[in-house]
């Protein structure tokens, strides 16, 4: 094998390309090939042409894949327990203790670059980013807009800091009643939060550290 991949490293730029496609034509890289029967390089050329819009769900998708990967599978002492359906966490994980729900969300982007807080809405910090905590689908259920959060309906908050971090293992956490009310319905959470870069007495890079303030009652609400 050592002498195999030393002769690959001394084959030329188009040497290595046509023994690369040989080897595409031979395995799948991901069973979404077989799903959607076609290659991995056509559908990362589908989303290379969708609008702003699919990317960002693209991303919000990646989000919660890392979350589970670089998170939760090393937590030790936890399990997994997230049922199937439309619900308004992504991930719970129980304890001895109990349940936790999880809500993952993604840091804004705007104009390809990360979207500051004051950009949401004035009244929010400038040297603070934003994250969008509502619903990806909206509705009416009667007078009632469902498509915001409300209190009550997960229990703490994991933000991907990708955009400004490029590193898809960096989370910013805090307790989701700590989560700035709506200006017209404090049942409901407001759609733009502010997020720190860095870790403060708010926002924690450590997942234990949320649940420990979650499960430790404090009642408090994230600085503007």
């Amino acid at each position: 094998m050592n002498e195999l991949l030393q002769r690959l490293a001394d084959l030329s730029d188009e040497e290595r390309d046509e023994v690369f496609q040989f080897l595409r034509s031979q395995s799948k890289i991901h069973p979404l090939e077989e799903e959607f029967n076609a290659q991995a390089e056509v559908i990362l050329e589908a989303i290379s042409r969708g609008s702003d819009l699919t990317k960002r769900g693209i991303r919000g998708i990646i989000a919660e894949a890392s979350f589970k990967v670089e998170v939760l599978d090393y937590l030790t002492g936890w399990r997994d327990i997230t049922p199937p359906g439309d619900l308004p966490f992504d991930f719970k994980i129980v304890d001895s203790i109990g349940p936790v729900g999880i809500q993952v969300k993604m840091q804004r982007k705007k104009e390809q670059r990360p979207m500051m807080a004051n950009e949401g809405y004035r009244v929010l910090s400038s040297d603070k980013y934003v994250v969008e905590t509502q619903k990806t689908r909206g509705g009416k259920k009667g007078e009632e807009n469902t498509r915001p959060y409300r209190f009550g309906e997960f229990d703490l908050l994991a933000v991907s800091m990708h955009p400004a971090t490029n590193d898809w293992s960096q989370f910013r956490y805090t307790v989701a009643d700590w989560l700035l009310p709506d200006f017209k319905d404090p049942s409901c959470i407001l759609k733009f939060q502010p997020v720190p870069l860095h870790r403060n007495h708010e926002w924690t890079d450590s997942l234990e550290e949320c649940i420990d303030w979650f499960r430790s009652g404090k009642r408090h609400t994230i600085s503007q």
